[in-house]
């Protein structure tokens, strides 16, 4: 077996674990805080319609029909209306 590709990818490796050791740890004081960021959230709501839109037959997997726009956009106008605001978890009192 080589093992010149383990040693190449040792170091990738290693710094995945750190990083994802990181983001965790600083999510969960995010989550403690219940301070989610709207824009962040929004985003990621949009890619979600985004990816179910690609995922309907309408849109014949073409990620720029406007079909896939306006799912995307659908989906984003929902969950802004739904009255949330910037907190998911609310604090305890």
């Amino acid at each position: 077996m080589d093992t010149s590709v383990l040693e190449f990818l040792a170091a990738p490796f290693v710094a995945s674990l750190i990083l994802t050791g990181i983001h965790a740890y600083l999510g969960v004081h995010v989550v403690e805080r219940g301070v989610i960021f709207v824009d962040l959230s929004l985003a990621q709501i949009a890619a979600l319609g985004a990816t179910i839109a690609l995922l309907m037959p309408i849109t014949g997997g073409d990620p720029h029909a406007a079909v896939t726009y306006w799912v995307s956009l659908a989906l984003r106008w929902c969950s802004q209306r739904s009255g949330r605001g910037t907190r998911v978890f609310p604090r305890k009192r």
